[in-house]
């Protein structure tokens, strides 16, 4: 019974590691916006450790959890640059570059796991969408809520989320607890 537990205890604590490296990436891409909207943002109390931190977190999801980490990882950045169509620093359009991330983590830790993370990522996305609609919908941000409708978009998260819990009920509900928990912080430190 102890590897079991030790493995999901493991799979948990990489997930919400993880779900930090994003929450800490994601705030210090969008603090411009953020500060603009008022929404709470990390990178206004870390200031230049804001990447340190980020790195630290994925670091150490990686130590608990390669493959989870990094899959996860690869599906938010793919995920991301989605529909992006700018050339990065790479010389690639940003939404290659995301698919080449997300194939690199597929091919070294196997398409299931892959797929999974991308699965749960995309409906992240789409949870996240519906709850800053109003606020996206003023500042004519990319939306899936928008362009996708409140019954279109809850039937594909809906499906995608039946999808992820068909290919791994265990990684879901890490990244739903991850997912929760950020949700719930952001509130709170709105307030």
């Amino acid at each position: 019974m102890w590897p079991a537990v030790s493995n999901h205890l493991l799979g948990a604590l990489a997930a919400f590691a993880v779900g930090w490296a994003i929450r800490l990436m994601d705030d210090a891409l969008d603090q411009d916006l953020d500060l603009a909207v008022g929404k709470a943002n990390w990178s206004w109390r870390l200031g230049p450790g804001t990447t340190a931190y980020a790195l630290f977190a994925l670091t150490l999801a990686v130590l608990l959890e390669p493959a989870t980490s990094i899959c996860l990882l690869a599906a938010a950045y793919a995920v991301g640059m989605l529909g992006d169509t700018r050339v990065l620093p790479s010389k690639l359009p940003s939404y290659l570059e995301g698919i080449l991330l997300w194939g690199g983590a597929a091919w070294r830790f196997g398409l299931h796991t892959a797929w999974t993370a991308l699965g749960i990522m995309l409906a992240v996305q789409l949870v996240d969408d519906l709850l800053d609609r109003s606020r996206d919908q003023w500042l004519t941000a990319r939306n899936w809520t928008i362009r996708l409708g409140l019954i279109g978009t809850g039937l594909v998260t809906c499906t995608l989320l039946a999808v992820v819990y068909w290919l791994d009920a265990w990684l879901l509900l890490y990244a739903t607890l991850t997912f929760t928990f950020f949700q719930l912080l952001e509130r709170v430190v709105r307030r």
